[in-house]
């Protein structure tokens, strides 16, 4: 891996109410490994957007705007969201999560598990749950109550499901969404917590980069399993902190080339050695949602071999608790879509994995 440590994230104005943000609210733009995040003036994550959540982005002198699938909110696909953030350097903004999209796909091509090989995963496990409930035809309709509503470790198909991704994952490494995914195959059935909690912890060390391991936590909508889960990693609001998210060693070259600009156009302005760039809500009245600024579509993210620019596909519906920030200090019950639980968790220092 070839990731080095981000400079201060940009404070932006968003324009746009959304899950625990408010119109109007300051916060925190970070451009994250796998996810745009907003941050709170504490630099706590407030709200994650996935990069393949994202179908286009684009920005004038004074805003930057980017439009989610539906799906992201459990609306219908094509009701789009656009989000809108106040600031004077929406240009170099644009600049960089491009550079930074593109680079993340260099990336996946190099050392993430690759498209064909996790498609024959996904496949062998719903083979597995299709084949155990065929031979258990009683458990399909209800299953074995252990105490906590499920199977109970070792019963049901995600015990072999668990194992298959196991053995499959021992030299490889895994994107947060390929992650994710898995989790989700593995919960189909509203089943198999203990499985679920044991693959989170399993794929702290199997993730390309440990700063995106947030949205992996973030499935876990129960307070207790997000503290179960970080306890057994070591791992503490004390210590997670938002500092430090990876960035390209070579940053200064890759953004140059892939932007094609080397240096920052007016004083303050992002590039990928300044310090933070403090943006004001200058936003100009009429552009939020009509899509004028929206010319640059996001690069496909399904994987390796999709670095080509051109219109995405259209992702899996995202769960809920993915916009969940975690914390384990109190237990509060997210309303849909789902926002930050109770206090925040800092997402945690990221450590490149050697793939």
């Amino acid at each position: 891996m070839t990731m080095t440590t981000t400079p201060q994230t940009p404070k932006v104005v968003v324009q746009t109410p959304l899950p625990n943000i408010e119109k109007g609210e300051n916060v925190i733009l970070r451009i994250a490994y796998e996810a745009l995040v907003m941050l709170d003036q504490t630099k706590a994550p407030k709200i994650h957007f996935p990069y393949q959540a994202i179908i286009c982005w684009g920005s004038t002198p004074k805003i930057f705007q980017f439009r989610l699938f539906g799906s992201y909110f459990n609306k219908p696909r094509d009701e789009t969201i656009v989000v809108t953030l106040g600031t004077r350097s929406g240009p170099e903004v644009q600049a960089r999560l491009l550079a930074h999209v593109k680079a993340l796909m260099v990336d996946m091509d190099n050392s993430a598990v690759p498209k064909a090989d996790f498609k024959v995963l996904t496949e062998e496990l719903l083979r597995q749950r299709n084949a155990y409930f065929k031979s258990n035809p009683a458990n399909q309709e209800a299953a074995p109550d252990d105490g906590f509503g499920g199977f109970g470790a070792g019963g049901g198909p995600a015990a072999q499901q668990l194992e298959t991704i196991q053995q499959f994952a021992s030299n490889r490494h895994f994107l947060a969404k390929q992650a994710v995914e898995l989790l989700t195959i593995l919960g189909a059935d509203g089943e198999a917590a203990f499985e679920r909690m044991e693959l989170a912890v399993f794929f702290y060390e199997k993730l390309l980069n440990k700063g995106s391991f947030q949205l992996v936590l973030n499935q876990f909508s129960d307070p207790s399993d997000r503290e179960n889960i970080l306890h057994r990693l070591n791992l503490t609001p004390d210590h997670l902190q938002t500092e430090g998210e990876p960035e390209r060693r070579s940053s200064k070259k890759m953004f140059a080339r892939l932007t094609g600009i080397s240096r920052p156009e007016q004083p303050g302005a992002l590039s990928p050695q300044a310090g933070g760039v403090s943006l004001s809500p200058n936003c100009p009245e009429g552009l939020g949602g009509t899509g004028d600024v929206f010319r640059v579509p996001v690069p496909e993210l399904e994987g390796p071999g999709s670095a080509a620019v051109g219109k995405p596909n259209e992702p899996n519906p995202i769960p809920r608790a993915s916009v969940i920030t975690l914390s384990s200090n109190r237990n509060t019950t997210p309303t849909p879509p789902a926002a930050p639980v109770g206090g925040q968790l800092q997402e945690p220092a990221a450590t490149p994995a050697s793939p």
